[in-house]
């Protein structure tokens, strides 16, 4: 899910190892997303250019009651509720701290600044034959579903799965949903 998908996807698109299949939960493959790329995805991803800016971000968020910042993630969320208070409170937790914050931002700014995304484009996209389930949150804030309509282009063994209730938090909001559908896949099902 999020950057743990984002480097998922390139540790399959490299090759760094063999792999049994691939599950990715809302962020699109990165050359599917590049075609897909709009004006609308533009506006919603508005805040990875700001978090280029060395320092700035870090200071801002610092400075929000990160309590506040958790229950702003939440207010993204379909279904907040599934969250419970012990989660909640660990997510605050992880808003606690400049150190923190750069170290959340710092993914950004390695793939934008640092040039992850323009040193994988130079690379290419080579098909990734790993049998993959991608699970989609319809109700993406940050991200557009037509970022992930090329996918089958760069994936051959692909299972696509939308979920029209859920946004990009596509775990928290369909739980049961979700683990229906990975124990199918992991057993041999669509």
């Amino acid at each position: 899910h999020d950057w743990g998908a984002m480097i998922a996807w390139l540790f399959a698109v490299r090759r760094l190892r063999e792999l049994d299949g691939l599950v990715i939960m809302n962020v699109p493959h990165p050359g599917a997303a590049s075609r897909g790329f709009s004006w609308r995805q533009l506006l919603r991803s508005w805040y990875v250019i700001a978090f280029q800016i060395p320092g700035l971000p870090e200071r801002a968020l610092a400075r929000r009651d990160p309590v506040q910042m958790a229950e702003g993630m939440l207010s993204s969320m379909a279904r907040p509720e599934n969250v419970d208070a012990d989660s909640l409170r660990l997510l605050a937790e992880n808003w606690q701290g400049s150190a923190r914050i750069a170290a959340m931002l710092n993914y950004y700014r390695a793939y934008v600044r640092g040039g992850g995304a323009q040193r994988q484009r130079k690379l290419g996209y080579p098909v990734i034959d790993t049998r993959t389930l991608m699970l989609w949150g319809v109700n993406d804030i940050a991200l557009t579903v037509e970022t992930t309509y090329a996918t089958g282009d760069f994936v051959t063994d692909l299972t696509l799965r939308y979920l029209p209730e859920a946004s990009h938090w596509v775990q928290q909001d369909e739980p049961e949903l979700v683990n229906r559908m990975l124990e199918a896949w992991v057993q041999g099902g669509d």
